[in-house]
This record gives structure tokens, sequence and C-alpha cells, in this order.
């Protein structure tokens, strides 16, 4: 139901990371690239398949300003992450200071915005998704720890379908 790339294992004294839904990792020799490989029977409760793209668009909304998450310094060892930030921070200042002529004005500069922030993700933050059961990520520097920060809950994936269904307001309602 969740989970993530690893875990730790609550039967060792030392709680050492153990495989969950990457069936297996290996890192680069200078330590920057890690690259998992995810199970083939991977799969949401619904039955549908947990797949690389779904972690890279849980950390995508993990590393938001707009939810101001507790944790997300966490990714900020990944490359690109902080100017992934700090240029998303940038654009929602300037998108409040804009003034629209009408709600549909501002709904299509808001819409252009997201589609935006897409792409400075995916052109500037080392999260890629190859194909649907890898995930290569890219750190800035060598972190020794960061294996054991994909344990850590907000490195968990979370189905996108039903995160969208929920982001925004229903205006009938």
């Amino acid at each position: 139901l969740y989970e993530g790339l690893v875990q730790n294992d609550i039967f060792d004294a030392d709680f050492g990371i153990v495989p969950a839904i990457a069936e297996r990792w290996s890192v680069s020799d200078d330590a920057l690239t890690w690259t998992f490989h995810l199970r083939d029977n991977a799969k949401w409760n619904n039955g549908e398949p947990v797949t690389a793209e779904d972690f890279r668009f849980s950390w995508r909304r993990a590393m938001l300003p707009d939810l101001a998450s507790d944790y997300v310094k966490m990714f900020l060892a990944i490359e690109g992450a902080e100017d992934f930030y700090a240029k998303r921070e940038q654009a929602l200042e300037a998108f409040a200071d804009l003034e629209f002529e009408s709600s549909n004005e501002r709904e299509q500069a808001a819409e252009q915005l997201w589609i935006d922030t897409k792409a400075w993700f995916d052109n500037m933050v080392g999260v890629k998704a190859p194909d649907p059961r890898t995930l290569v990520v890219t750190l800035k520097q060598p972190v020794p720890y960061f294996l054991d920060l994909t344990a850590f809950a907000v490195f968990y994936p979370v189905y996108q379908p039903l995160v969208e269904r929920y982001e925004r307001p229903d205006p009938t309602t």
C-alpha cells in the first residue's frame, strides 16, 4: 500500500537498509549517480504497476515550495533541486504580483506556469526515468547516507491520479 525504494530492516539491530520497491540498486564510482531497478511485481493497491515515473512525480511534488514541506531540504542534495525550488519560488512570487482581467485569464496563466514548472523539473533536476522500472538519481555531491534518505516516507511514491483528483477545489461544491 505504501512503500519506498528501500526500507529499514526492523528485525536488524542497526535497522540496515533492505530492498523494497527497488529490488536492487547501484552507485557510480564517483558516488553521484544512483540507479534503482524496480521490482516487476510492485503494484498500487488497485493493481496498477508502480513505476519510476511515480517516483519522479512524487519527488517533484515534494520539492515544490507551494507545499511548504518540512522535509524539502532532504531533496536538495539532488543535482538541480535547489535551483528548481528557487525558480519555482520566484515564479510564484511573480505570479502573485500579476493582475488579470478575468478569472479565465488567471487560470490560463496558472496552467502555463504549471507546464513551465514541469519542464523546469525535467530539464534541471537529476531525477530521470529512462524506462518504467529504472529510476536514475544524480546528486550534486556525494551523500553517504542518500540510500538511507530514500527509506524516509517523504521519498515514497504517491498515486498520481488520486493526488491530482484532489489538487484543486471543485468550484461546483
